[in-house]
């Protein structure tokens, strides 16, 4: 019943969002939709590679398509609609606390033993930013964007607000975002009470100083807890991407917090201990 539950999910998933079984109006009806992301979540959950994940989950019985199928898949279909299932892993419609924070995924994984013993410089490839937006009390990622060319938190900060799928009522995020304009947006166009530390020698702004009156401590201290998630993706999902164009590095993202949302890793692990006992 474990192994039953994933497809079950992923498929309940596509059902919210209204997706049909299948894409492609001509040719033969062997994959649905629904085993193409199941093998790309998979993918990006145990760090393998197209072929690994193909012959993995053929291996353990699943309905899966080739390793080119899934890379042909996972950079056909726009962005959009990945956006669309990712906003469909959250199931709640109001965040009484949200954290704001940015991170950075390397575009290169080599060997820094192989590196030093052969006397070799690190790569210089720019990293992959990621802005992202957590539930405080839930632990689920609201809204994510990739950039590949890095940019100040602050121009993603508003944007990430209006995509969140939820009502957002407080907004956390770093000293970093303490600008007026920031201030003025967060409560005009986004209607969310900002909790933003003030940045020492700064005193204008009607909106800053307005926010500094009302501004808690405690509450921006659960900002903390979207350091904890970054790290339980890149402990699960590791820190580097694997994928080399932009389009394809975006849905790679997006797939990772997919993941940390619908917590497969879970079930995997019950899988593992199952399989255990069953060797006892």
């Amino acid at each position: 019943m474990n192994e039953a539950k994933i497809p079950r999910k992923i498929k309940r998933l596509l059902k919210r969002i209204g997706l049909p079984r299948f894409l492609h109006h001509f040719g033969p009806k062997l994959y649905e939709f629904a085993d193409h992301v199941l093998a790309l979540l998979i993918r990006e959950l145990c760090k393998l590679s197209y072929r690994a994940v193909t012959g993995l989950l053929r291996g353990l019985g699943f309905n899966c398509p080739s390793y080119s199928a899934l890379a042909k898949m996972l950079a056909r279909i726009p962005l959009r609609l990945w956006n669309a299932l990712f906003a469909a892993t959250i199931r709640f419609k109001r965040t009484v606390v949200a954290a704001f924070d940015g991170t950075f995924y390397a575009r290169s994984n080599p060997s820094f033993h192989y590196l030093k013993r052969m006397k070799r410089k690190p790569p210089l490839k720019r990293a992959v930013q990621v802005n992202a937006l957590l539930d405080t009390r839930r632990k689920k990622w609201l809204a994510v964007k990739p950039r590949l060319k890095r940019v100040h938190e602050t121009r993603d900060a508003v944007r990430v607000v209006k995509r969140s799928p939820t009502r957002i009522k407080i907004f956390t995020m770093d000293k970093a975002g303490d600008c007026e304009e920031t201030h003025r947006l967060l409560e005009r166009e986004c209607g969310v009470e900002p909790h933003i530390p003030v940045r020492r020698g700064v005193h204008r702004g009607f909106y800053r100083r307005k926010h500094a009156a009302f501004f808690r401590t405690r509450t921006y201290h659960r900002r903390e807890l979207i350091e904890s998630g970054f790290s339980r993706i890149k402990r699960t999902q590791g820190q580097a991407v694997k994928n080399r164009s932009a389009g394809t590095i975006h849905r790679e993202i997006v797939l990772k917090f997919m993941n940390d949302n619908l917590a497969l890793l879970a079930k995997f692990l019950k899988i593992h201990d199952s399989f255990n006992r069953a060797k006892l």
